[in-house]
């Protein structure tokens, strides 16, 4: 509901531009539901779990949307989807140089949100990636091949938009004063593109450990060097993100275990991420988290 309070709206609170471009899926009944009323400054993107990449329909209904508006510039619609975001993420962070310069004394942070469709389904990607794939039709009957050719594709996609953001960070002078998270919201997809989460068992859609653990990677120079390298596979949840990132947001300042009135569900966990040695694999003996909600089953409980 929209009495829970998101990442966004508390970086809000500390006098943060707050921009999210891409997937949203946490429902638009009505505007109090849209990410503009869910303390992000601007969106850009897409409300349903996943629209084409090329005519940016979900269920044949147009979902690409700017703030509070469909958009209707030609250009942008005719765009695929996974260039498109990567664009306007790179063109929101150069903005927020603009008007907030780094080197200047109206310095102000930027949380932004970035969630790519890349590479949800469907699968589908541009001539100029499809063409750096190839070798799958020789063992995989053609309908298989085909969308693996296009996932291969969308993955060097991503790939390159992550790329380009780094660079960002680079040129705008920010890299020593941003934390990078790039996670996944489930396992593999091992049911429509051939592979295999293995040792997990299942895959996304389960509740097997392959459908509902995913790889994550943090990057930021405020990593002490000792860590940097360092593996973590100690007990952690997405809801740990939140006090996380405040945590390194405020310098350690912030100490908020209830949110309007409510007890905040994650964990702070960037001490002991960054406690970590290169080198060393941290188990759960590490992990402030000792225990973690995978699913709540409305129906049967009682």
């Amino acid at each position: 509901g929209v009495d829970f309070s998101l990442s966004s709206s508390l970086s809000l609170s500390l006098s943060c531009q707050t921009t999210m471009i891409g997937k949203w899926h946490l429902g638009w009944p009505t505007w109090a539901h849209w990410p503009t009323s869910r303390g992000f400054d601007e969106f850009y993107g897409f409300m349903n779990g996943g629209i084409d990449y090329w005519d940016k329909t979900w269920k044949g209904v147009l979902d690409l949307q700017d703030n509070n508006a469909l958009v209707t510039d030609p250009v942008e619609l005719a765009t695929h989807t996974g260039s498109l975001m990567s664009q306007k993420a790179i063109a929101a962070m150069r903005a927020h140089e603009d008007a907030y310069p780094s080197r200047g004394g109206n310095r102000v942070p930027m949380f932004l949100y970035y969630a790519p469709a890349l590479v949800h389904s469907p699968w589908e990607a541009p001539v100029q990636y499809l063409e750096k794939c190839g070798g799958f039709t020789e063992t995989l009957r053609e309908e298989v091949s085909q969308r693996i050719h296009h996932y291969c594709a969308m993955i060097l996609m991503l790939e390159e938009s992550v790329s380009n953001i780094t660079c960002t960070l680079q040129e705008l002078g920010w890299a020593n004063n941003t934390v990078m998270v790039v996670l996944s919201d489930n396992g593999g997809d091992s049911r429509n593109i051939p592979g295999s989460n293995a040792p997990l068992r299942g895959s996304k859609n389960s509740l097997w450990n392959g459908g509902v653990r995913a790889n994550c990677f943090i990057h930021s120079e405020l990593i002490p060097l000792r860590a940097r390298g360092a593996k973590f596979e100690g007990l952690s949840h997405i809801t740990d993100w939140l006090p996380t990132l405040m945590h390194v947001a405020t310098n350690n300042t912030w100490s908020g275990t209830r949110i309007n009135g409510e007890p905040v569900d994650g964990v702070d966990l960037w001490d002991t991420l960054i406690s970590c040695q290169r080198g060393e694999t941290a188990t759960n003996y590490y992990s402030p988290r000792r225990r973690a909600l995978v699913n709540w089953d409305e129906e049967n409980y009682e």
